[in-house]
C-alpha cells in the first residue's frame, strides 16, 4: 500500500504541474529570447556562480579544478541521473553495479558491492552528505546545478572526499510562481515524467514542489528460463521544500524528500569463466547449468530484483548576523535501504542464490561562519556526523538434490552486523588578498572518526538453509573498533593578473578511515591517505568567445584499500601505495554567437607500489607492483559541436557529441580478460526551444550502438571457480522529450 501511495503521490505532483501551466501561463511572463544557446550568451561564453568553496564565487574565479552544469542543460543532453552525466568531465568515470553508483575522479573511486563499504568521492545534495553509495541514485531530479569538483576536497568537505566532491544543488523555492513539467517517451518503452512547480504561500513563506516517475517497461534483455525482462527501470521520487523569511536577515528552507525504486537493474551478467581459474563452475559440470546464449539476457532460476528506498529531511538556516557576516546551519535525517537479489552461479540450477542488503541511518549537523574582510574572507566551521549500517548476506549454495535427490548444500552462509560510524570536525579556511593580482588560500581540517562493529555473526550451513539450526558465530574476528585522529591541510597560491586570466597552485590532503568488511572474516583495513600537489589555470580568451581551462596533478596515495575477491567473501587489503598524476583540459569555443565546439580531454598515469599480496588460487605471493589502478583508464576524450538557428519564434539547436575511453582495468592484476578495452561512443540531440517556455528534443545515444563494460568482479572463487561477471553500459536509446517552463 505505500508503494501505491507513493506511486500516486508523485504521479498527482507531475499531473498538478501539467494542469497547472496552461492556466498558470498567462499569469506567469515569458522568458525573452536569448539568441544563444544555455551557458552562452551573445557576448561570449557565460560564467557559473557556484558554492564549491561554501560561498559564492563565479566557477571561473574559484581556483579549483571544477566543471559545473546548470539543469537545463542537463534537461538539453537528456541528463537524467548522475551516471550518464560524466560524458561532459574528464578523468571521471560514473557507472552503476548491483546497489551502488561507482564513482571515480582521476582513478579514485568504489569497486566492491558489498554492505557498509563507503565511497571515495564525497556526494552532497543541497549541502547534506549522502553516505551511502546506494542512496546516490534515485536524487537526481528539478536539479539547478551540478558540481564536479576534482581532487582531495579534505578541508571544506571532510569525510570521504579524497577523490573530489559532487554538489548536486536542486531548484529552490521563489517569490514568483515558476515551474516546468517535461514528459519523454523512447525505446525499450521508455517514459518519463518530471516536474515542478513552486511560488509564494504568504508573505515570507513561500514553497517548490517536484517529483519525476521512470518507467522502462521493456528491459535491455531478457530471463531465457522464465520471460521476464531485465535490466528495466522503475523508479518514483518526491521532493518538497519550504522556505520561510521571518526577517530581512533570515532564510530558513526545510526540504523532504522519498524515492522509491523496484525492478531488475545493475545487477552483474556472467560474461565469461576465468582462465585463471584451476577448476570449471561447478554448477555447469554438475548440474548441466547453461549461460543465457545472448549477452544481454540471462539464464537464471531466479530473476534478479533491486529494491530501493531513500528518505530525507533537512532543515538549513542562512543568517545574515550583520557587519559581513553570515552563519549557516545544516541539519539533516537521511534513511537508505537498498537490497537485491542476484544469482551468483548465473544459470538456471539452485546453486547460489544471494542476497544482499544494506540498511542506513545517518544524521548530521554543520555550523559554519563566513565572514567577509577588507583584505579577504573567513569560513571557519564544525560538523557533527553519526552513521548506524546494518549489513546482510546470505548466499543459497549448490542444491545437490537437484543432482542426486538428496539435498545437501555445501558452504551456504549467512553473515550480518552493525557499523556505526562517529565523526566530529572543525575546519576552516582563509582567503587573503596579498595584492591586487596575488592571494592565498589556507585551510585546514581536524577530524576525529571512530567505527565500531557491534552484533557481527557468521553461519555456515551444511543442510537446507535454516538459520535456527545452523551454529551461530559470533564476533569470528575479535576486533570492534577503529578510530583516527587526522589533520588534513590545504593551501593555494593564486594569481590574477586580469578578469580573464587565474593561475593557481595547490597542496591538499584527505583520508578515509578504514573499517570492516561484514563478511571478509578479516581483521579491520587501515586509513588510506591522498596528497595532491596540483597546478590550473582558467582562462578566457577571444573577448570571451574562447575558455580554456587546465589542471596538472600529482598524487601520492598511501595505504590504499583494495577490494578483491577471495574464497567466497570480499578481502579489503591496505596496497603500500600508488603514484598517479595527470593532465586535464576543458575547452569551449565559440567563434559565432551561432556555433559551439566543446573538447574535455583527462590523461591519466597510475601505477601501485611495492604492492605485495596472495593470489586468489595458488596462495602463492603476488607482486601486483607497477599495476594499473582499478577504474583509471589512461585517456578521457569528450567533444562535441553544437549549432543554433535563431528562428522567429524560438531556437532550433543541432549538437553531436563523442566520448573516447581508453583501457580499463577492473581488477588490481593487468590482465586483458580483466578490463574493457578501448571504445568510443557517440549521441546526437536535436531541440528547439520557443520563446514562450515550450521544449521539444530528440536525442539518439550511443548511436552505434557499442557493447562495453562498466563495472566487473569474481563470484566466489572456492564455489564458482572464480567466474567474471559485468555490469554493461546502456545500448543504443533514442527518444522524444517534450516541455514546458515558465
Amino acid at each position: 500500500m505505500k508503494l501505491l501511495n507513493l506511486s500516486l503521490c508523485s504521479t498527482s505532483v507531475i499531473g498538478l504541474v501539467c494542469a497547472g501551466v496552461p492556466a498558470l501561463a498567462a499569469a506567469a511572463s515569458s522568458s525573452p529570447a536569448t539568441g544563444a544557446s544555455p551557458g552562452t550568451y551573445e557576448g561570449g561564453i557565460a560564467d557559473i556562480v557556484v558554492t564549491a568553496q561554501r560561498r559564492a564565487s563565479s566557477a571561473q574565479d574559484t581556483p579549483i579544478a571544477l566543471t559545473a552544469v546548470t539543469g537545463e542543460a542537463l534537461r538539453d543532453q537528456n541528463v537524467t541521473d548522475i551516471i550518464s552525466l560524466s560524458s561532459s568531465i574528464p578523468n571521471v568515470q560514473f557507472s552503476q553495479s548491483q546497489i551502488n553508483a561507482r564513482l571515480s575522479i582521476r582513478g579514485v573511486g568504489f569497486n566492491t558491492n558489498f554492505p557498509g563499504a563507503e565511497a571515495r568521492v564525497a556526494y552532497y545534495v543541497d549541502d547534506v552528505y549522502v553516505s551511502r553509495p546506494g542512496g546516490v541514485l534515485g536524487t537526481f531530479f528539478d536539479v539547478d546545478r551540478v558540481e564536479v569538483l576534482r581532487g582531495p576536497q579534505g578541508t571544506l568537505y571532510g569525510r570521504n572526499a579524497t577523490a573530489g566532491a559532487i554538489n548536486v544543488i536542486t531548484k529552490k523555492p521563489t517569490d514568483i510562481l515558476t515551474g516546468f513539467a517535461q514528459v519523454t517517451f523512447g525505446n525499450y518503452q521508455y517514459l518519463q515524467l518530471e516536474g515542478g512547480i513552486g511560488g509564494p504561500l504568504a508573505e515570507g513563506i513561500s514553497y517548490r514542489i517536484s517529483g519525476a516517475t521512470t518507467y522502462q517497461f521493456k528491459g535491455y534483455g531478457k530471463n531465457e528460463l522464465d520471460g521476464k525482462d531485465v535490466n528495466d527501470q522503475n523508479t518514483e521520487a518526491v521532493r518538497g521544500q519550504l522556505q520561510l523569511e521571518p526577517a530581512d536577515t533570515i532564510t530558513l528552507n526545510l526540504e523532504s524528500s522519498y524515492t522509491r525504486q523496484n525492478d531488475r537493474q545493475g545487477f552483474p551478467y556472467f560474461f565469461s569463466e576465468n582462465p585463471e581459474s584451476p577448476k570449471i563452475n561447478p554448477a555447469v559440470s554438475l548440474l548441466g547449468g547453461q549461460y543465457a546464449k545472448n549477452r544481454r539476457d540471462v539464464n537464471y532460476d531466479q530473476s534478479p530484483n533491486l529494491q530501493r528506498t531513500l528518505f530525507n529531511v533537512s532543515g538549513t538556516l542562512n543568517w545574515d548576523i550583520g557587519d559581513r557576516t553570515t552563519l549557516t546551519t545544516i541539519g539533516a535525517y537521511r534513511y537508505v535501504s537498498s537490497e537485491n537479489n542476484v544469482d551468483q552461479d548465473m544459470t538456471q540450477v539452485r546453486a547460489g542464490e544471494a542476497v544482499f542488503l544494506d540498511k542506513s541511518r545517518q544524521y548530521s549537523f554543520e555550523a559554519r561562519v563566513n565572514h567577509d574582510f577588507d583584505w579577504g574572507n573567513l569560513v571557519v566551521g564544525g560538523y557533527y556526523f553519526k552513521e548506524n549500517i546494518y549489513g546482510n548476506v546470505r548466499v543459497e549454495p549448490i542444491d545437490l538434490g537437484l543432482l542426486t535427490g538428496n539435498s545437501f548444500l555445501i558452504q551456504g552462509f549467512e553473515v550480518a552486523g552493525d557499523i556505526n560510524t562517529r565523526a566530529i570536525a572543525g575546519f576552516a579556511q582563509v582567503h587573503v588578498d596579498l595584492s591586487d593580482t596575488l592571494s592565498v588560500d589556507v585551510g585546514a581540517r581536524y577530524g576525529d572518526e571512530k567505527k565500531e562493529k557491534f552484533d557481527e555473526y557468521y553461519q555456515f550451513s551444511t543442510a537446507p538453509f535454516n538459520r535456527d539450526a545452523a551454529p551461530i558465530i559470533s564476533n569470528f574476528i575479535p576486533y570492534d573498533k577503529v578510530a583516527s585522529k587526522d589533520f588534513t591541510p590545504k593551501v593555494t597560491l593564486n594569481y590574477q593578473p586580469n578578469s580573464d586570466t587565474l593561475l593557481y597552485a595547490t597542496f591538499s590532503q584527505a583520508v578515509k578511515l578504514g573499517g570492516f568488511n561484514l563478511g571478509g572474516l578479516q581483521p579491520p583495513f587501515d586509513t588510506e591517505k591522498l596528497t595532491d600537489y596540483e597546478v590550473g589555470a582558467k582562462l578566457d580568451l577571444l573577448d570571451g568567445r574562447l575558455r580554456a581551462n587546465f589542471a596538472a596533478f600529482y598524487y601520492k596515495y598511501d595505504n590504499i584499500q583494495v577490494y578483491r575477491v577471495k574464497e567466497t567473501s570480499t578481502a579489503i587489503e591496505n596496497a603500500a601505495s600508488s603514484d598517479l598524476y595527470g593532465i586535464e583540459a576543458e575547452i569551449v569555443y565559440m567563434p559565432t554567437a551561432d556555433l559551439k565546439l566543446d573538447l574535455n580531454v583527462g590523461w591519466l598515469h597510475s601505477e601501485y607500489k611495492d604492492y605485495i599480496t596472495k593470489d586468489e588460487f595458488t596462495g602463492e605471493d603476488l607482486d601486483l607492483s607497477g599495476n594499473k589502478l582499478q577504474q583509471a583508464p589512461d585517456y578521457t576524450v569528450n567533444a562535441g559541436v553544437e549549432y543554433m538557428f535563431p528562428m522567429a519564434d524560438g531556437d532550433l539547436v543541432l549538437r553531436g557529441e563523442g566520448q573516447f575511453m581508453g583501457r580499463t582495468y577492473f581488477y588490481p592484476k593487468q590482465l586483458d580478460f580483466l578490463s574493457q578495452k578501448p571504445y568510443e561512443t557517440f549521441n546526437a540531440f536535436v531541440t528547439y526551444r520557443a520563446n514562450n517556455g515550450l521544449a521539444v528534443s530528440a536525442y539518439v545515444k550511443n548511436i552505434a550502438d557499442k557493447f562495453y563494460i562498466t563495472a566487473m568482479s569474481n563470484v566466489s572463487t572456492s564455489l564458482y571457480g572464480g567466474a567474471l561477471t559485468a555490469t554493461y553500459g546502456a545500448p543504443r536509446t533514442y527518444g522524444l522529450k517534450v516541455g514546458y517552463s515558465f
